[in-house]
C-alpha cells in the first residue's frame, strides 16, 4: 500500500529519505533521553511499579496498557530505561507520517520539532500513561476509516482515563 498525500500524489524518494532520516534521528534522541532520565516524583512511581510488577501486575487499576508495556520490556530483559525508550518509540510512526507530509504541509515541521524538544521527552517520561493514551488516541483519529480503529480507542482508554475526555472534546471529528 502506498501512502498518499492530501493531493493524491505519491510521495517521491526524497520525501521518504527525509522521513527516514527524521525517524532515525528521533530514535537517537529517544535513546539519549531514556538513558539520561531523572527519576523523581511520577517517574519514581513508575520506576517502583516496574520493579514490583510481579507482586502487583496492574498497579493502576483498569489502565492495563502501561502494565502490558512493562511486561513486554521485562520479557525481553529490559530495564526501566528500556521501558521509557519503548514509550518514546510509540510516537515514531506519527513522526514518520508527519515527515512524509512535509512537502504538502510545511507547517508540520514545527510539530515535528516539538517532538525533538527537551520539553517533550521530559514530560513523556514524567506522564507516561497520559502520553501513551494521547498517542493511541491520535492513531485512532488518523486511522478513522479502518475497521480496527475501535481497538485503538479501547487501548487508549486502557492507557489512561483522560482518553475519554479526548473523545468527548473531539466529537466533531466523528459526526
Amino acid at each position: 500500500m502506498i501512502i498518499k498525500s492530501y493531493n493524491n500524489k505519491g510521495f517521491g524518494g526524497d520525501a521518504y529519505a527525509i522521513a527516514i532520516c527524521l525517524a532515525l534521528l528521533f530514535v537517537v534522541f529517544s535513546y539519549y533521553y531514556s538513558i539520561n532520565i531523572e527519576i523523581f516524583s511520577d517517574t519514581e512511581q513508575y520506576y517502583e511499579h516496574f520493579l514490583e510488577l510481579n507482586e502487583e501486575p496492574f498497579p493502576f487499576g483498569y489502565e492495563f496498557f502501561i502494565s502490558f508495556v512493562m511486561y513486554f520490556t521485562k520479557a525481553f530483559g529490559g530495564d526501566f530505561f528500556h521501558f521509557i525508550f519503548l514509550n518514546y518509540l510509540l510516537w515514531l510512526p506519527l513522526i514518520f507520517f508527519l515527515s512524509l507530509q512535509l512537502h504538502d504541509r510545511p507547517e508540520f515541521f514545527f510539530i515535528i520539532m516539538f517532538f525533538f524538544s527537551h520539553y517533550f521527552f521530559n514530560n513523556a517520561a514524567f506522564l507516561v500513561r497520559q502520553f501513551e493514551a494521547s498517542v493511541l488516541f491520535i492513531y485512532f483519529i488518523f486511522f478513522f476509516l479502518r475497521w480496527w480503529r475501535l481497538g485503538l480507542l479501547v487501548i487508549s482508554i486502557g492507557a489512561h482515563f483522560h482518553a475519554l475526555l479526548l473523545l468527548i472534546f473531539s466529537f466533531h471529528f466523528f459526526v
